[in-house]
């Protein structure tokens, strides 16, 4: 399900692309706040990205006889629905276009993602990854070194760790893995493997981030057990 916000109709405002992103950040907020609960009691996060982009519309009461609503509709909403669901693919999670970019450029910080397919689109969409403040982490993120290795093709390819949490790692490696493709990861905790079904969500040169989607419930506890020690260790 999705549900769309409008800023700048019927009334337009100066910054109406710094309130459109500084909504979104306080929905993730509050929904990292709603996350930890849940995952206090046992139950899975909820996901969710967010989609803004900057341009013309057709707005106004739209509809027949029998119902009329009112309601933004073109090329700008439907672009912000393609970069809401392209949030699958990246761990930044509030995905915006060039047009919001430069208008909270100096005063919100982003990421340049380069460019994506758009589905509907002619051409290639240019697109920045908004950054979260701390605050609305679900997991707490531990630095840590740890082995990792991955299998690719024949090949069991290796690499060590930056930080870890329990939603997910970022490591140092070679391992050539698109955006968005699955991986069957394993990490050294102390003397015993541990495998984890994982997302790719970032990858750089030397680098990735990814998110767990399938932990079995002995790894779990595992993870848990060492990020906990980790925590214990650090705050001693």
């Amino acid at each position: 399900d999705a549900m769309m916000a409008v800023f700048g109709a019927p009334v337009a405002r100066e910054n109406d692309a710094e309130r459109a992103v500084m909504a979104a950040l306080e929905m993730r907020r509050i929904l990292a706040r709603y996350n930890r609960q849940r995952v206090a009691r046992g139950l899975q996060p909820i996901q969710t990205g967010i989609g803004i982009t900057k341009g013309e519309a057709i707005t106004g009461n739209i509809g027949s006889e029998q119902r009329m609503d009112y309601t933004v509709i073109g090329d700008t909403v439907n672009v912000a629905s393609r970069l809401e669901g392209l949030t699958k693919n990246y761990e930044h999670k509030i995905l915006i276009n060039d047009r919001v970019y430069e208008d909270i450029k100096d005063k919100i910080p982003c990421v340049d993602l380069g460019f994506a397919q758009v589905r509907g689109k002619g051409g290639s969409v240019h697109i920045y990854g908004v950054k979260e403040p701390l605050e609305s982490r679900i997991f707490q993120r531990i630095s840590k070194r740890i082995e990792v290795c991955c299998g690719l093709g024949d090949q069991l390819v290796t690499g060590e760790s930056i930080e870890i949490s329990e939603g997910g790692m970022s490591f140092r490696t070679k391992f050539d893995h698109e955006v968005g493709s699955a991986i069957d990861l394993h990490c050294k905790f102390g003397a015993e493997w541990v495998q984890f079904r994982a997302i790719v969500r970032r990858a750089g040169p030397d680098n990735m981030g990814v998110e767990f989607v399938e932990l079995l419930p002995g790894s779990r506890a595992k993870l848990i057990d060492f990020l906990n020690t980790r925590s214990a260790a650090a705050s001693a």
